[in-house]
């Protein structure tokens, strides 16, 4: 296992790209997170970054604004938080490099804001036998509820009921005195926690 660490890390880093002398490289990135770093390396000589926001606002070594902002002989690192949402511009300029070209290696990544769990709630209706429970009081703050869970276990019979949408009519074959829960799983956020709530009624 120590021999397979040690080879992978001796492999060569392939440069994204080459640039030549007087020449501009541009890559775009959609930032939709809170927030993103851009680095940019290579072997010695000199390229510029500059960044360019998605309303044309621009980032560079003279004018870093409120980027943490990185530069060194063979390197150059941009990295800003709570960034502006769109497609954003790395523009790399080759001020100083070999004729022939310098190997670039460049690197862009956005932080995705961490989902916010959704907080499942309902009211129920009915009397007798015939119940409605209606949950269009659940709420998902950086979204909107796609999908509902209904569970009725009933202490009589341990039996389910399962139903997926917001509005759930029952009637019950005695009286009810079941233990009702919803839950809404964040669709599409399958490492996202989950709410439910739970409330009994006899």
């Amino acid at each position: 296992m120590a021999d397979e660490i040690v080879e992978l890390f001796s492999r060569p880093v392939l440069p994204s790209f080459v640039i030549k002398p007087q020449q501009i490289v541009t890559r775009s990135l959609f930032v939709s997170g809170r927030s993103m770093h851009f680095n940019a390396a290579w072997p010695g000589s000199d390229v510029i970054m500059t960044l360019i926001s998605p309303s044309g606002v621009r980032y560079d070594r003279s004018n870093t604004r409120e980027a943490v902002h990185g530069n060194g002989p063979t390197y150059e690192y941009f990295d800003i938080d709570n960034p502006e949402q769109g497609t954003w511009t790395a523009a790399m300029f080759g001020a100083d490099v070999d004729p022939a070209g310098e190997p670039v290696s460049y690197t862009a990544a956005d932080q995705p804001v961490p989902n916010v769990k959704p907080t499942a709630s309902f009211t129920t209706s009915g009397s007798g036998t015939t119940y409605r429970f209606d949950a269009s009081a659940s709420t998902d703050l950086d979204g909107s509820v796609e999908e509902y869970m209904w569970e009725l276990v009933f202490a009589q019979v341990r039996s389910r009921e399962i139903a997926r949408h917001k509005e759930y009519p029952h009637v019950f074959q005695g009286p009810p005195a079941p233990i009702l829960g919803i839950t809404i799983p964040p669709r599409c956020r399958p490492q996202a926690p989950v709410d439910s709530r739970t409330t009994s009624s006899g």
